[in-house]
């Protein structure tokens, strides 16, 4: 396994809860396999994904907000690799 669970992601989708401050990340379907991160080539389908839960949400009458966060470093992996 490799030490870093970000590797090759550019891109992930956060939804904030402001109701319990709660935090998570995204997972969306495509091609029927669940979706968390998106490489660089896949910024527009981050932003789509993003866009569309937030329409769901609003539809539904919930106050999340979704944010297309740019992962620039990865500056510390837990547990370290032995």
């Amino acid at each position: 396994m490799s030490g870093n669970p970000f590797e090759g992601t550019e891109f992930i989708v956060l939804e904030f809860d402001p109701h319990g401050a709660q935090v998570s990340v995204l997972t969306t379907s495509r091609n029927g396999m669940p979706v968390t991160a998106y490489s660089d080539l896949n910024r527009a389908e981050a932003v789509d994904d993003a866009r569309a839960a937030a329409d769901r949400a609003r539809q539904q009458g919930l106050p999340l907000r979704y944010a297309v966060i740019r992962i620039a470093a990865t500056e510390a992996v837990f547990p370290a690799d032995a």
